[in-house]
């Protein structure tokens, strides 16, 4: 009977262990909601700016975004707001206002909103450090279902080489349907580490591959689109590809009367060195170029056909598509 009695609080013990380290969920979705928005951007000409327009799914695309500061600016990512006539947030409260575009930048898909209404920012996290097995959380507008939640974990805290971003992603196991982008990435303590931009689908939908920017770069290029309105990217005009045996850089494209056709670049030079910096993977070359002002002459060492080659090249400014 004794063994009995000390099994059971045993059992009783590790079970209140166990729920003591479960995530409180609803703490955290009552603490980040009232900052994240639903948005919805028209397709339609000739709309005045301040007419209220009804938004629906078959009108318009839809994403999320959320407050960055008390005076109503939003990030969002550009994907969803691209080419909109008018764009429309709603809040949890179901309070909704026309948004305005305040800048948008196409290579890291990131765009700011701005609404005239003093808001309760998202906190953000001050710490950049992101674990594997990390839990992660994101409120969003996932097929137009306003202000939806689901849960996961970090899968990768940065995954190099996606898309035609120069930084490293955050990669998650949520399944995110298509309204997520732009929403944030929230941690346990209800601070956003990210901001939702991509997820992989099959032909029955999300798949639990996910990819989101992370918070730091992001809240950068939001100052800027703040301050400018857009980014000034340096522009090469060359397109890469990587050997997997050797892991060399090269050149596979050139775009005609662009900055690598004018220095004399051919497809097939291989990357040795940018600025006297070593070359070892496409994602320092495209974050070089990020991170470069237009109108900047730099030296590249590259290898054409067993001979090392110095070039210097007069970037210009990235063309807007």
């Amino acid at each position: 009977m004794k063994l009995n009695i000390y099994f059971a609080c045993v059992v009783l013990c590790a079970s209140s262990h166990v729920a003591a380290r479960q995530p409180d969920w609803a703490k955290i979705y009552q603490q980040a909601s009232p900052s994240v928005v639903s948005i919805y951007a028209l397709h339609q000409p000739n709309i005045p700016a301040n007419q209220q327009t009804q938004f629906n799914t078959a009108t318009s695309s839809y994403g999320s975004g959320f407050f960055i500061d008390q005076d109503g600016y939003i990030l969002t990512n550009a994907h969803v707001i691209a080419n909109a006539s008018q764009i429309l947030i709603r809040l949890n409260s179901k309070q909704q206002q026309i948004a305005q575009l305040v800048g948008q930048d196409r290579l890291s898909d990131l765009a700011v909103l701005k609404v005239n209404m003093t808001v309760q920012p998202l906190r953000v996290a001050k710490s950049p450090s992101v674990k594997v097995g990390q839990a992660v959380a994101t409120i969003g507008n996932p097929l137009g279902l306003e202000q939806s939640m689901t849960t996961g974990i970090i899968s990768a805290p940065q995954r190099d080489g996606v898309g035609e971003f120069s930084f490293p992603l955050l990669q998650s196991n949520l399944l995110l349907n298509v309204g997520y982008s732009g929403g944030p990435l929230i941690n346990l303590q209800g601070q956003v580490i990210g901001i939702n931009t991509q997820s992989m689908y099959s032909a029955q939908g999300a798949i639990g591959v996910s990819f989101a920017i992370p918070i730091q770069p992001a809240l950068q290029i939001a100052a800027q689109l703040k301050q400018q309105g857009r980014i000034s990217h340096a522009y090469l005009g060359a397109a890469f590809q990587t050997d997997p045996l050797t892991q060399q850089v090269s050149i596979s494209a050139i775009a005609p009367d662009s900055p690598a056709e004018k220095s004399g670049l051919q497809v097939g030079d291989i990357f040795l060195k940018c600025n006297h910096q070593t070359v070892t993977s496409e994602s320092q070359i495209k974050n070089w170029l990020y991170s470069t002002m237009s109108k900047q002459q730099v030296e590249l060492l590259i290898l054409r056909q067993q001979h090392q080659i110095n070039v210097s090249i007069m970037l210009s400014e990235q063309p807007v598509d």
